[in-house]
């Protein structure tokens, strides 16, 4: 009888023992999944101010200069990026105010799944304004093929506006409520200041649009026939 009951514990202790081993096992392998990932932050200050950056336009790309995600720094200068699969990448930082500025190339990895770039200093860029005589007349185009240029200043837009009350006093281009600019009803465009991109997404579009004063802009060209280069 004791042995039958010797036994019989045996094969209860090595039944559990299994299953405990293949409990770890499954949380193990989940752990190893769950670490293929990683993040990074940091916080954008002006180089001599040391004041935040709200509102500049960070894109992240892989070392080979794939464009992965790309995002704004809120309020207090923050930006953060997660679910990256480990690798080695940079960081581009645009500014309407401030120099282009990226940051040197960085890996994530299974050691060093969190990457914290800290304090980003970027380098204001000189603004040269000029003193503008306002006059209330019928807005200046020069016409051109497949282009029309408006002279803002003729406009009287820029006294107190922004952006959005700008484009939306152009013909043909409207802004619904949630700020996004449509031509013609067709919301498909590309839209640049000085050359660059004004944000990565719609949502950082329209951000820039309703922040950017109308009396720092000098001209719009609408184009709708891209140019080859």
């Amino acid at each position: 009888m004791a042995l039958i009951y010797s036994y019989l514990h045996d094969e209860l202790v090595l039944d559990m023992f299994k299953k405990l081993t293949l409990l770890l096992g499954l949380v193990f392998a989940f752990n190893i999944v769950s670490a293929q990932y990683g993040s990074v932050k940091g916080r954008l200050i002006d180089e001599i101010s040391g004041e935040v950056l709200p509102f500049c336009s960070v894109v992240l790309f892989s070392k080979s200069g794939d464009v992965i995600s790309g995002s704004i720094s809120n309020e207090k200068g923050l930006f953060f990026f997660e679910k990256l699969k480990f690798g080695a990448y940079y960081i581009s930082y645009q500014s309407l105010t401030h120099i282009e500025s990226r940051s040197a190339t960085f890996f994530i990895s299974i050691k060093n799944p969190i990457k914290d770039l800290g304090e980003v200093k970027l380098r204001s860029q000189e603004v040269v304004t000029k003193e503008l005589e306002i006059t209330f007349e019928k807005a200046v185009v020069k016409i051109e093929p497949a282009k029309k240029t408006f002279d803002v200043k003729a406009t009287g837009v820029d006294a107190g506006g922004t952006a959005n009350d700008l484009l939306n006093n152009l013909p043909s281009v409207d802004i619904d409520q949630d700020g996004n600019v449509s031509l013609r009803g067709n919301s498909n465009l590309r839209i640049l200041i000085n050359g660059k991109p004004a944000g990565v997404n719609k949502e950082d579009i329209a951000l820039v649009l309703s922040q950017l004063p109308a009396n720092s802009i000098e001209s719009v060209e609408i184009i709708t026939v891209p140019s080859a280069k």
